[in-house]
């Protein structure tokens, strides 16, 4: 940056030094003697293209309509009710048509690779269908002690040995004594969630008397570690305006809120994306309350915490789909919430990410049935209009990763595209480190994928498998970081071969998730659970859970764990300005907390003489930038280097530093500009 320079003895300089956050980064060290390498100079970067970073539309803030705390579940008594198949109907298709431009997959991997993925450690029988429904929606999560498995629309707990520790149950056994539709109501479409950074277990499901009246998200957070003791209990409207329908929803721990994602139809078609006080929700405040913001596009995933290092400070929450901007193309969303300011919480996007073609639809035929069966002619819907469950997110220290995955078509076959991104806080929008589609050309079809990384950087995915003579399976395959880029190149292995088809010609709906969990323990043991039929039948789906691990991530050696009740709240160190030997340094932190302001301010060369400030262009943008400002007066008469240490930001953009004399006005940005970063 440029230095600051001195008056005759006779004069006093007083400089406003303004740190912008341009993003977020860990750390940076910013002098007025010049830029930090790889900080970027001005503007945007040319790659990838947004249809607008404005936040689309204001958020709306609802606090639960009701809340309490509820006995231990234990001592509550399981009970199944059934209902007979509540998702028997077919699955809404989404509000946004899909392209289907691409004649051919550009990154089919037609390699089935060595068989030398690890075998199981732990297999198990999950819940089998008590209640009715078609699908199970299959789905649950491990914790430092036990496995919570949920479906449409009862929850059991285990042990990490598959013992039985409570239910199965309906899942509105944990609203007994809450009232409402929460208790009432057993609609389904559920998530289990452990939370590692408060060591606590999330269970939620939508309940609504019609899908045209108002949907209720009901939360119920543990009061412990232990999934079968006491509850906070929420009762949340979801429902944007009366008889809005939030469908498909889906949840994701981060430090700052739970995130949900919801497909909405009815009086305002298109997604909903919501962050729910998790703060608040972990300590039992009947304050909660969601902040949510409606995108036009439906099928959203937000992004789900992995591993025991924590975004960067500040970080927004990562929301993708794949998008039909054009064949080959993934959208990315950045929700950042700001539950002390509501007003001031964004949600931005679309920006698109080029990815290499992939062929939609997967089926011909407009429900998205055509995985054959054996003895049936019903054929199963592969759901490829959307991602598939979860949004895996990792940060490794030196670089943030998300993995995701969703169903193509690959020569007539369905198969799992998958991609590995980085850098997903970048303005230009995530960068595709690595993609493939699994199809390795064995005339099996795979879908209904859940895919995540272990701290060695292993990628694992599992996934049904099925065709004419194979009964639907459970399969899973994975990657070491040394294998080709894209490829599976540890080969696959089954979990289960099922030993029947189902048998429904009139709702042959598979899934609709399913979901592959990171163990917190050793940051290396996956765990999935997905559905299969052991006899063929209408109603006859069970469900498996399994564990596996590769042995060269349990070699790495014993992880850091998440520390029960960890949190992302910033602690920035109070700014001083401290002389000595020739120069001033102020050492300070920015956060979401600081004010914003936007418009950009250009580079150029020479910096202004102390005498007259520095003219800029006119131009400006509308990205919003976190700041602070510090004040310096120079009465040395020599010239002083001023130096400003940022130790922490908001996420993973640039910090550049500028300098105005005597005040800064952050709504017009141009007055008393002094100097900047120097030579252009």
């Amino acid at each position: 940056m440029a230095k600051g320079k001195g008056r005759p003895k006779s004069w006093r300089s007083m400089f406003i030094l303004l740190v912008i956050l341009l993003g977020a980064a860990l750390s940076a060290s910013v002098t007025f003697a010049g830029l930090p390498t790889g900080f970027s100079t001005g503007g945007l970067p040319a790659q990838g293209k947004s249809a607008g970073t404005q936040s689309l539309g204001q958020p709306v803030t609802k606090v639960a309509v009701k809340s309490d705390v509820s006995r231990p579940l234990r001592d509550i008594p399981p009970k199944i009710t059934r209902t007979n198949g509540d998702e028997d109907n077919d699955n809404a298709p989404l509000t946004h048509p899909k392209g289907a431009n691409n004649p051919v997959d550009r990154a089919v991997k037609g390699n089935l690779g060595p068989a030398t993925m690890p075998a199981p450690i732990q297999n198990f029988e999950g819940m089998y269908n008590q209640n009715g429904p078609i699908p199970p929606d299959t789905n649950g999560d491990v914790g430092r002690n036990h496995y919570v498995q949920i479906v449409n629309s009862q929850v059991q707990v285990f042990s990490k040995t598959g013992v039985s520790l409570y239910g199965p149950t309906n899942i509105n056994t944990l609203w007994t004594g809450f009232g409402g539709v929460c208790e009432t109501y057993n609609n389904g479409d559920p998530i289990a969630l452990y939370d590692p950074l408060a060591d606590r277990w999330v269970i939620s499901q939508f309940n609504f008397v019609s899908q045209s009246t108002d949907t209720h998200q009901c939360f119920a957070v543990s009061t412990t570690s232990d999934p079968t003791g006491a509850y906070y209990r929420y009762d949340f409207i979801s429902s944007s305006v009366t008889g809005q329908f939030e469908d498909y929803p889906h949840i994701s721990v981060w430090p700052d809120a739970y995130y949900m994602t919801t497909n909405e139809f009815n009086v305002n078609p298109g997604g909903g994306n919501f962050a729910f006080n998790r703060a608040k929700m972990v300590a039992g405040d009947p304050t909660a309350e969601m902040i949510y913001f409606h995108s036009t596009d439906g099928g959203l995933l937000s992004s789900d915490l992995d591993g025991p290092i924590l975004p960067p400070l500040g970080s927004p929450n990562f929301f993708f789909e794949w998008f039909n901007n054009s064949p080959g193309t993934l959208a990315e969303y950045k929700f950042h919430v700001d539950f002390a300011t509501p007003a001031l919480s964004t949600f931005t996007g679309p920006v698109f990410i080029s990815v290499q073609d992939f062929v939609y639809p997967v089926c011909g035929a407009s429900r998205e049935r055509c995985v054959p069966q054996p003895g049936t002619t019903a054929q199963l819907e592969v759901i490829g209009d959307r991602l598939m469950y979860r949004v895996a997110y990792r940060n490794f220290g030196t670089y943030e990763s998300v993995v995701l995955n969703h169903t193509v078509n690959a020569s007539g076959l369905a198969a799992p595209r998958w991609y590995e991104l980085r850098d997903p806080n970048n303005v230009a929008g995530a960068s595709v480190y690595q993609q493939g589609t699994y199809a390795p050309g064995d005339g099996v079809y795979r879908w209904m994928g859940s895919i995540a990384q272990d701290r060695a950087g292993d990628i694992a995915m599992g996934f049904s498998a099925s065709n004419s003579t194979l009964f639907p399976s459970i399969r899973y395959a994975g990657r070491l970081p040394g294998d080709p880029a894209g490829t599976f190149g540890q080969g696959e292995a089954t979990l289960l071969a099922g030993t029947g088809s189902e048998d429904f010609p009139a709702a042959p709906r598979w899934g609709d998730y399913s979901a592959i969990q990171m163990d917190p323990v050793d940051d290396c043991t996956f765990w999935y659970t997905t559905e299969y039929f052991s006899v063929t039948g209408l109603r006859d789906w069970r469900t498996r859970v399994g564990s596996f691990k590769f042995p060269s991530c349990a070699a790495q050696g014993s992880p850091t764990p998440v520390p029960a009740g960890a949190t992302n709240t910033a602690t920035p160190t109070r700014a001083t300005a401290t002389p000595c030997a020739g120069n001033v340094s102020f050492t300070d932190s920015i956060t979401t907390a600081d004010p914003t302001q936007t418009g950009r301010l250009g580079l150029g060369s020479p910096p202004s003489s102390c005498a007259a400030p520095k003219a800029v262009s006119a131009v400006s943008d509308t990205l919003t930038r976190h700041y602070k400002s510090y004040t310096y007066t120079n009465s040395t008469g020599s010239s002083q280097c001023v130096t400003v240490s940022i130790s922490q930001a908001c996420g993973n953009n640039a910090i550049q530093s500028v300098t105005y004399l005597g005040s800064f006005n952050p709504s017009s940005i141009q007055t008393n500009y002094l100097a900047d970063g120097g030579a252009a």
